[in-house]
């Protein structure tokens, strides 16, 4: 329905209006509305057909499983890339956690959806505070989030929001929003790559690594071509840190 309120911009191009003219633009308008609904429309479906994926795919490993991050026989969580080991220790970082390893839908890296979801049935290691938890989980719109650094594939950090959304068929995202359009377009992230994703802590504020899968590889080469050589560590960047990894997949540091 048109109100007087969709149709202020318009009215203020004349001072008077012929009926025919004021019908054609009502017309306009409504049909625009009608496009917009139709779009949002689209895209909320889109979402869920992605979720519906998403649930399919793990719902063998989340039925016997009471917590997601305590699944049995799991392969060894991969070890972060040096670059984003000395970053985070840069940023004085510590408790490093692996959380997952996906492939990027397209509703991932689309303008309209401006998230990146992770399933919790998909989720390695539990990440979040008690606190943090307990805003998550809340309600409350005015707090009802998490405010968290992202450490980009290009290691550019930025500032993203964690939310939790319980989708229908009881599924369970973690997803990270604001700015999320940015760092998909900065970084040229596209539907299909695969990223890997590890949290980590500066101080009590929590922060993740977004790594791309294959960028590793490609900084090698070119690492190789200028005939520097990369050691695990970090001693060739004059870091003072030392690195320790417990039997849980948690890496911390020691300065």
């Amino acid at each position: 329905m048109v109100k007087l309120e969709d149709m202020e911009d318009v009215m203020m191009k004349k001072d008077r209006w012929e009926k025919f003219d004021a019908l054609v633009e009502v017309a306009f308008v409504a049909g625009r509305q009608e496009e917009d609904e139709e779009r949002e429309k689209k895209m909320r479906e889109e979402m869920e057909k992605a979720v519906a994926f998403l649930s399919l795919a793990a719902k063998k490993r989340c039925k016997t499983v009471p917590r997601p991050y305590q699944q049995p026989n799991m392969e060894p969580p991969p070890e972060m890339p040096e670059r984003f080991r000395r970053k985070i220790m840069e940023m004085g970082g510590d408790n490093v956690a692996f959380v997952i390893e996906k492939m990027l839908f397209e509703t991932d890296v689309s303008a309209g959806h401006n998230r990146l979801s992770m399933p919790m049935c998909q989720i390695r290691q539990d990440f979040v505070t008690k606190e943090e938890r307990r805003r998550l989980d809340s309600t409350d719109a005015n707090i009802n989030g998490v405010e968290v650094i992202l450490v980009e594939p290009s290691l550019e950090d930025d500032e993203v929001m964690l939310k939790k959304w319980k989708m229908k068929r009881n599924s369970i995202l973690y997803v990270l929003i604001k700015n999320w359009n940015s760092v998909v377009k900065r970084n040229g992230l596209g539907a299909g790559d695969v990223v890997r994703v590890w949290s980590f802590r500066v101080g009590s504020k929590l922060g993740f690594a977004l790594v791309r899968v294959g960028d590793e590889e490609h900084e090698g080469k070119k690492g190789k071509s200028t005939g520097k050589k990369k050691k695990d560590g970090g001693s060739g960047s004059g870091s003072k840190g030392k690195e320790v990894e417990d039997n849980g997949g948690n890496e911390t540091w020691i300065h």
